[in-house]
C-alpha cells in the first residue's frame, strides 16, 4: 500500500483529502478448481489469474466538537 494525503485548516472545520494504491500480490482464483463449472465455459467465461489492485480516493471533513463551544477561538485568527 502506498499513498498521499492532505488537509487544510479553513476556520473551524479541517478539509482532508487522501488518495492509496493497494497491490495485491496473490492470486485469489483458485487454480485447481478453475473449469470446475462448465456451465459458462462455452461462451469464454472462465475465471483468469485475478489480484486484487485498488486506487482508494477518500475526502473528508473534520468537525472537531470542542469547536462546538461559543467561546472558541480558531488558531488561523
Amino acid at each position: 500500500m502506498a499513498g498521499v494525503g492532505a488537509d487544510y485548516n479553513l476556520g473551524n472545520v479541517r478539509l482532508v483529502l487522501d488518495v492509496s494504491y493497494w497491490k495485491g500480490m496473490s492470486n485469489i482464483t483458485n487454480v485447481d478448481n478453475r473449469f470446475g463449472n462448465d456451465r459458462l465455459a462455452g461462451i469464454g467465461d472462465s475465471q483468469d489469474d485475478l489480484d486484487l489492485n485498488n486506487i482508494v480516493i477518500s475526502a473528508g471533513v473534520l468537525f472537531p466538537m470542542r469547536y462546538l463551544s461559543s467561546g472558541f477561538k480558531t488558531l488561523d485568527r
